[in-house]
This record gives C-alpha cells, sequence and structure tokens, in this order.
C-alpha cells in the first residue's frame, strides 16, 4: 500500500483541527468572549453570558467544559482547563426557601479568577467567588469551593491544598 493516501489523509485531518480551533475562536468572538492570542477552546465547550468571560494568552479549554459566566470569569495567560470542568460564577441565596421564593430571584453572582499557569484537572467544579492563585494545579474530580493560594497542588472533594510548589516546578 502506498504510503501518499496515509500522508494525506493525516495532513488532511491536522488541517482540519487546526480550522476547527480558529472556527471556535470567532465564535466565540462574536458573542463577545473576550481573548488573548493562542487561547484554544475545543468543541463541545459551553460558556453562557461570554461577554463577562475573559482568557489570558496560550490558555486552553477543552471539550464538555461549561462556563456560567453571568457574575464574570476570569482566566489568566496559560491555563489549562482539562476535559468535563464547571466553573459557576452564580448561585443562590441559601435562605430562599426560609423566604419562601423556591430559588426565583435568589441569584448571587460572585467572579471567579484563575490566575496566570494554572492546571485545572479533568472534572474539577469551581463554584462562585472562588480565586485560584498563580503557579497552582487543581486535582481531577476536586470541588474548588474556596480560594486557593499560589504555587500549591490542591485536590479533593471539599478542596485541600496537599503541598507547596517550589519554584522551579511552578516555572518563576
Amino acid at each position: 500500500m502506498p504510503i501518499y493516501p496515509t500522508f494525506l489523509a493525516k495532513a488532511f485531518d491536522g488541517l482540519r483541527y487546526r480550522s476547527g480551533f480558529f472556527f471556535c475562536t470567532l465564535k466565540w468572538r462574536l458573542v463577545g468572549l473576550r481573548m488573548g492570542r493562542s487561547v484554544q477552546i475545543y468543541s463541545h465547550v459551553i460558556i453562557h453570558d461570554a461577554a463577562r468571560v475573559s482568557v489570558g494568552d496560550n490558555s486552553s479549554i477543552l471539550s464538555f467544559t461549561v462556563l456560567f459566566g453571568s457574575g464574570k470569569i476570569t482566566i489568566g495567560r496559560d491555563v489549562l482547563i482539562a476535559s468535563h470542568c464547571s466553573i459557576f460564577s452564580i448561585t443562590h441565596r441559601t435562605d430562599a426557601l426560609e423566604r419562601g421564593q423556591l430559588f426565583r430571584g435568589t441569584r448571587l453572582m460572585a467572579p471567579v479568577v484563575i490566575e496566570d499557569n494554572v492546571w485545572i484537572g479533568t472534572g474539577v467544579r469551581i463554584l462562585p467567588g472562588v480565586t485560584i492563585g498563580a503557579n497552582t494545579i487543581v486535582g481531577a474530580e476536586s470541588v474548588v469551593n474556596r480560594s486557593l493560594p499560589s504555587g500549591v497542588v490542591a485536590a479533593g472533594v471539599p478542596v485541600k491544598v496537599l503541598k507547596g510548589l517550589n519554584a522551579t516546578l511552578a516555572g518563576t
């Protein structure tokens, strides 16, 4: 079997893959998402209220991730958000039932900030009002319900800081 058809098929697939980022980027820019240079947003990403979300240079958001941007989400430079993550900047008042409101009209918005050089593992849930410090790793399937300092590895439900990263690992 000649090598040419295999080579051409791989070349076409690579071209299609790269143009996919172009069209995804164009789509998100048209709905108001603020993006830096070399941002990669994979297919099947859902962003609610995209005009309140910003993504820094060289950051990637992998497939099947959902961002609820109503309360504002700021993602720094060189951030990797793995697949199947959820980032919420909106929630409801915890006393809604006591007030007889059944969660209607009880929305609370709190911004989420993910600083530079952060790796968010697969399936992480980030709740409203959280700041994740620079040079931090959040382990897969964690629930981030409180802010994390810079330069740490954190994981768990709810998230806990497991260890600090030294300066050479953190890239500083």
